[in-house]
């Protein structure tokens, strides 16, 4: 549903987003927007497809792999690809069931802020959360949380 959404702003997100950074529209449009998308619908099939493993190390060992949410993941993203950027944190974190506290950088949170609306829309509240300010602030917020 993620994915499909942001199909569907495409033209929205990539105006945001170039507005903010200075990047061509058509790179942002034809390529971090839909790629973007792209991660979101990959970790969706992932957590369907993956369900852990058990393998035999030696005669007297083995190793089970069990695919579980951690928590709360913290991500920081930069100012230069937002978009793709969030994507690349945020899908595999979502597909694995936790919530996540996400920051902007400073001088490019627009395109953060208008890709949460569509997390609101779809996901509990809660699940992803913004968290804007200067990096040495709300980024050392992130890392030093206890919860995190």
């Amino acid at each position: 549903e993620i994915s499909r959404r942001i199909h569907e702003k495409t033209e929205h997100l990539a105006t945001v987003e170039s507005l903010q950074n200075g990047k061509p529209y058509r790179e942002t449009s034809t390529i971090d927007v839909p790629q973007a998308a792209n991660q979101f619908k990959y970790f969706a099939s992932v957590l369907t497809t993956d369900e852990g493993s058990v393998n035999e190390i030696d005669q007297n060992t083995m190793s089970l792999v069990v695919n579980e949410p951690v928590g709360v993941v913290g991500a920081v993203v930069a100012w230069n690809f937002p978009i793709l950027l969030a994507s690349w944190k945020l899908g595999p974190a979502l597909a694995a069931g936790n919530t996540v506290v996400i920051q902007p950088s400073s001088s490019t949170p627009l395109s953060l802020i208008e890709l949460a609306k569509i997390f609101q829309e779809v996901l509990p509240k809660g699940v992803v959360n913004v968290l804007t300010g200067k990096g040495s602030e709300s980024g050392d917020a992130i890392f030093h949380h206890e919860g995190v």
